[in-house]
Parts: C-alpha cells; structure tokens; sequence
C-alpha cells in the first residue's frame, strides 16, 4: 500500500466512526473499524515528515489547517447555537494531535543535527508549551464550546496525550520494518487504548486515600496521571468491546504493507475533507436529534 491508499483507507474507516459518534451514537461496532484510523493518519504525517523537502513549511501546513479547521468547527457550533439555542460541541479534532507530534520531531531533528540557533529552537519550544497550557486553562474557565480550540491549534503535548507523542517518535525513528519495531508500536498503542488501566489505579487512589485518609496518594496520582501525561481518572470497565480502545492495534495489518511510495497525488483530500464531512455529519446528527 501507499501513503495515498492509507490515507484512503484511513479516510474510510474515520467517516464510519465519525457517523457512529455524530448521526448513531449507539451503533458500538462503527466506533470499533474508526479506533485503526488514527494511528494511520500519525504514520502518514510521520512519514512526510521524513520525506518533505522542508519540515518547516510543512509544520506551517499543519498549524494552519489546525488553526481552520478548528475556526470552521467553531462557527458550525455557533450556527447550530443561533438556530437551536443549544451550544452542542463537535467531540473531534485531531488536528492538534497531528501538529503536536510534527512539532516535536522538527524540535527533536533540531537538536539532534545541532542546527543553527538550536538552543533557541529548544527554548522557545518549552515556553510555548508552556503557554499553551496557560492559555488552555483560561480557555476552560470561559466555557462556551471554546475548549475545541484545546485540541486545535491550542494544543500542547499534554493534551494530545503524552502515548500518542510517543507513538509519533515510534513511527518516526523506526525506519526500518522490523518484527522488532511492530512489536514496539503494537506496544505504545496497546497502552494508549489500554489507558483505563491508570485511571483504574487512580480510581483505587481515591477510593483508599480518601477511605483511610491517604488524600497525598489521590493527589500525586492526579498531579503525575492527570496533569502531566493528560489521562482522565475515571473508573472504566476494563478491555472489552465496551471500551474498545485498544482495537487500535490492528492498525498494524495496514501498516504492514505499506511498500515505502508515496503514490498518486490526491494530498490536499484530507485537508478538504476532514472538516467538511464532519461539519456535514454534526448538522446531519442534530437534525434528526431533534
């Protein structure tokens, strides 16, 4: 397979997902075929990242497809406000996670190759995560459908979610397409579904901390879990097809044949669809939700 058919394929099973969440929320087994997308569309981004004859225009691509992207969806929540009267948020953007993970890999390459003024590269990337978390937190307080713009291009590594960064790193740094290296991202993606095991543990924290009075365990779990790696303490029921997260494994049967080609053009599709059809689907949701 090619970039352009992964990313076709990627496509496919994202439109399926994103009907499930948005038209037929109760429909589980849409949610199963859309958890193998995104790793596809991280490989493919990792995998332009290698390839792109500039790093820096394509981190800029990004950031504004981010930035549109999520000023579309945030206008959609604004028309369907004015006509319903209800602020009814849109529950995806990945554009941030996309961003996030380039931004990183051109920071890493930065250092790496000791570019000029590299220092500064690095510093100025600890400050802007800095402020982006800033910025996320004001973002919260005002409320009013404004935390999309958290997973858009006010996203930091932290609300990207510190695995699916490391995944980034994974694809990126695993050039050859070994056993070894599909073992390690079959790895890092089990843990990213498989997060409920930490909120479990923090669910346990709270249970005991304030049972017997150990409140500290509840508050460094949080502080290390919550604040830093961005995983939610909530009780889930384990791996099931309930909380099918972890299907995203076997994304790997895709990537396993990819054959190292590009293939045909076809590269702005997913710039143009992406927001389109999900603007499209959440009308579609909210009209027969009455």
């Amino acid at each position: 397979m090619t970039i352009t058919s992964l990313k076709i394929a990627a496509l496919i099973l994202m439109t399926i997902d994103h009907i499930g969440t948005l038209v037929f929320p109760h429909v589980m087994w849409m949610g199963y075929l859309g958890r193998l997308s995104a790793p596809i569309f991280v490989f493919c981004v990792t995998e332009a990242m290698r390839n792109t004859s500039s790093q820096k225009k394509y981190l800029v691509k990004l950031f504004g497809f981010s930035l549109v992207t999520t000023f579309l969806f945030y206008i959609t929540m604004l028309v369907n406000f004015c006509l319903t009267g209800q602020m009814s948020r849109i529950p995806l953007n990945v554009t941030g996670l996309l961003f996030q993970g380039a931004l990183l890999i051109y920071i890493i390459e930065a250092v790496r190759q000791k570019k000029d003024k590299w220092q500064w590269f690095l510093l100025a990337y600890v400050f802007y995560q800095i402020i982006m978390n800033v910025l996320q937190q004001l973002i919260l307080q005002a409320n009013f459908g404004y935390e999309i713009w958290i997973t858009g291009p006010i996203s930091s590594i932290r609300t990207a979610g510190v695995l699916w960064i490391i995944l980034f790193l994974v694809f990126y740094y695993s050039k050859q397409r070994t056993t070894e290296n599909y073992i390690i991202y079959c790895i890092v993606v089990w843990l990213i579904g498989a997060f409920h095991i930490f909120a479990r543990i923090g669910a346990r924290l709270q249970f005991y901390g304030s049972k017997y009075g150990f409140k500290i365990a509840s508050d460094i779990y949080q502080l290390v879990f919550g604040k830093f790696l961005g995983l939610n303490t909530m009780v889930i029921r384990g791996i099931s097809l309930h909380d099918y997260q972890w299907l995203m494994v076997f994304s790997i049967i895709f990537i396993m044949f990819y054959n190292g080609k590009y293939g045909r053009g076809m590269k702005k599709l997913f710039y143009v669809y992406y927001p389109l059809h999900i603007i499209v689907l959440y009308f579609v949701g909210q009209y027969i939700a009455g």
